[in-house]
């Protein structure tokens, strides 16, 4: 990742935002996040696989990125629900 990438700043705005309201997550915090994120990237550029036109990738790359993303948002969502459901009303695990 280069230093100067823009999701950077976003990352480091936002954590500092969330400790600002009380809720002090650190990079430790994100490792799990940002292993998911890893294999999810993965699976975005194993979509481009095939594709031989450096045109057709990058519009195909855009789309995904650009398209895909409220899905995987509402996929998370969806699967929070479920978790919550399935977990005693207590909040113990």
């Amino acid at each position: 990742m280069h230093t100067s990438a823009p999701a950077r700043r976003t990352l480091a705005e936002t954590l500092g935002s969330l400790r600002g309201l009380g809720v002090p997550l650190d990079w430790s915090t994100l490792v799990p996040y940002a292993r998911l994120a890893e294999r999810t990237a993965a699976l975005d550029l194993d979509q481009l696989d095939g594709i031989d036109d450096p045109w057709e990738v990058a519009e195909r790359a855009l789309l995904l990125t650009v398209m895909l993303e409220p899905a995987l948002m509402a996929l998370r969502r969806l699967a929070q629900e479920n978790e919550s459901a399935r977990r005693p009303a207590d909040g113990r695990s």
